[in-house]
């Protein structure tokens, strides 16, 4: 078997030319832990082609790099990106979109990746590209037309003998990671700052994802956006991937999820919030509701939940789902009902571990940890809802930091003050499209000299503050005012 080497200290950069490819018959790339791989322009870019396999199995204390030559030089800005082209794994796993009168899934079902990355698809499922292992590929991406993107890592016909875990995507330019196709597998993955979808999918991918970590920044788009296939909704074999284990941490101005195009999805023991809108099913995927589009053990919490759910339709499936909750409440865990997922008794990508400790971009992981429902602390339950939305109280003196998350509305009781007058200093801080009310004239916030009120609201989901009445619809927008006392700072 051939086999191109490359060993690299972990302070030593691998410099790209042009595109550097693995190829000829069974051929593999064999990366050692530690090794960093540079690019220095959008033209340099890895092609693992059909029939060769890349073996980069790093570790938590080693992982292995694919970044840009300005950050090993120390010279990348931290919103950096496209500043070399990215990897791409081309396999023989099914996809659906093939020449003319050539049926999906067939060895003659094959096609050419964008950016002329190379062919891929046939009809070996279990087709294996090699070992990707605690990896982490950054500041890459090229936009060489409006159809031709290089991602992050794209998995083109990749099967699932392929061994993916431990990857990280960071700052990419266009999508972190895309399955064009295939049957590949992965656990332990982490999208961040990543300028387009956080992770896409067309062609027919029949993967699973477990513990998987999106976050976003206001540079992105969806965080995951979604297709069967383009121009034919109902090609065989179908998309309908499995992920369990996942938390979204989207962008306020975008959605989080974009299904549509046929695809389907089991989606289990996750948590998405922070997008402007946490889901919006388009085309036939509407159709698989319930059936190849199925949800389970996950709460949502938005500033919309729906986005093109006239008919509702999209609701009206999830509030009849199995521990689903639409404003950000509490679920529990479900079983997968998937071989390839670990069973959990946790919702979110993280339990008691921290697995992006220590391998992944410093500073990137911003929510290691397992997400809170219900009232935070520092503010009073209460059984009460306003709009279908929990209420959470405040009330009295509050000496201590408290974080108002969306999903929940607050209720100022009486006079509500943050810390004291120079002692006891606190900071309260409302995530965007969250809502404070008072019920009455007596209801006001004061924040103390010393402490601080802390607003991250956006334009597509700011932080309002107003009455009870209000929010009931029970105010003349034009003569209405006095039905609650304000904020004093």
């Amino acid at each position: 078997m051939k086999r191109n080497r490359l060993y690299a200290a972990v302070t030593a950069a691998i410099a790209l030319g042009g595109w550097q490819q693995a190829q000829a018959q069974s051929c593999v790339l064999d990366i050692a832990p530690g090794a960093t791989i540079t690019g220095g322009s959008s033209s340099d870019f890895i092609v693992i082609e059909q029939g060769c396999q890349i073996n980069a199995a790093g570790t938590a204390e080693q992982p292995i790099e694919f970044t840009a030559d300005a950050a090993v030089k120390g010279e990348v800005e931290s919103n950096a990106r496209g500043l070399w082209g990215g990897l791409v794994i081309n396999g023989f796993a099914p996809i659906n979109d093939c020449p003319e009168g050539i049926d999906g899934g067939t060895a003659e079902c094959t096609k050419e990746g964008e950016a002329n990355s190379g062919t891929f698809g046939g009809d070996q499922p279990n087709d294996s590209s090699g070992v990707l292992q605690y990896v982490v590929v950054s500041y890459a991406g090229s936009n060489v037309d409006p159809e031709n993107q290089l991602n992050g890592i794209a998995f083109q016909g990749v099967g699932s003998g392929t061994t993916v875990e431990h990857i990280q995507v960071h700052n990419n330019l266009d999508d972190g990671v895309e399955f064009f196709g295939g049957t590949v597998s992965a656990k332990y993955v982490a999208l961040t700052g990543n300028a387009d979808d956080s992770l896409d999918w067309t062609d027919g991918w029949t993967g699973n994802i477990q513990y998987l970590y999106i976050e976003q920044t206001d540079s992105a788009d969806n965080a995951i956006e979604a297709d069967n296939r383009e121009g034919d909704e109902n090609a065989q074999p179908r998309s309908i991937p499995a992920i369990s284990n996942m938390s979204v941490f989207g962008n306020p101005a975008e959605n989080a999820l974009r299904l549509r195009r046929g695809t389907g999805l089991a989606l289990s023991n996750s948590l998405v919030t922070g997008s402007a809108t946490c889901m919006q099913v388009d085309g036939t995927s509407r159709d698989l509701l319930g059936s190849d589009l199925t949800v389970a053990g996950t709460s949502f919490n938005c500033a919309d939940m729906h986005s093109g759910d006239e008919d509702g339709a999209v609701e009206a499936y999830l509030d009849s789902a199995d521990e689903v909750s639409q404003n950000g409440g509490s679920v529990n865990p479900v079983p997968p009902g998937n071989g390839f997922f670990d069973d959990t008794d946790f919702v979110g990508a993280f339990g008691a571990e921290d697995w992006t400790a220590g391998w992944t971009v410093a500073g990137s992981i911003s929510n290691p940890g397992q997400p809170t429902f219900g009232c935070p602390e520092g503010t009073e339950e209460t059984s009460g809802e306003v709009n279908g939305s929990p209420v959470c109280q405040l009330t009295g003196e509050i000496t201590q930091d408290v974080t108002l998350t969306a999903g929940n509305v607050y209720e100022l009781v009486g006079k509500v003050v943050i810390g004291g007058d120079n002692r006891n200093s606190a900071t309260l801080t409302a995530q965007s499209g969250t809502t404070i009310y008072g019920g009455t004239s007596s209801d006001f916030l004061v924040i103390s000299r010393g402490s601080q009120l802390v607003v991250n609201g956006t334009r597509n989901a700011p932080v309002t503050f107003t009455a009870l009445d209000d929010l009931n619809g029970n105010v003349d927008i034009n003569t209405t005012r006095g039905l609650w006392g304000g904020v004093v700072i």
